[in-house]
């Protein structure tokens, strides 16, 4: 296992090619409203999603992608955002909300 996890903040700890995915469930929307889901490399956004709110209910928004890193020291990072709306709480279940990062091609 390679990586270190600390506030907020995951650096891989080895050179290579990562597949990250990451899931943010918010417990409630207004109709229509713009959420999205990013993956930041070294502070910088590297893929999001954006979706639009489909009702008010609970919405889950999905990002996956390869992320190459280049050193040791880089980090990689979630940012979640929705527009607007009354509530922003996110779902701390962990089948609903989550990171994973898995080392998937070792560059020498």
């Amino acid at each position: 296992m390679t990586g270190a996890f600390a506030s907020s903040t995951f650096t891989p700890n080895a050179i290579g090619t990562y597949q990250v995915d990451a899931c943010t469930n918010w417990l409630a929307a207004v109709d229509q409203d713009r959420l999205i889901l990013a993956i930041y490399v070294n502070g910088v956004a590297n893929k999001s999603t954006i979706v639009r709110a489909s009702g008010t209910g609970e919405q889950s928004v999905n990002v996956s992608a390869q992320i190459r890193t280049t050193a040791v020291t880089d980090t990689i990072e979630i940012y979640a955002r929705q527009d607007s709306g009354t509530s922003k709480d996110i779902s701390a279940a962990t089948n609903e909300t989550y990171f994973m990062a898995s080392l998937i091609g070792r560059t020498s």
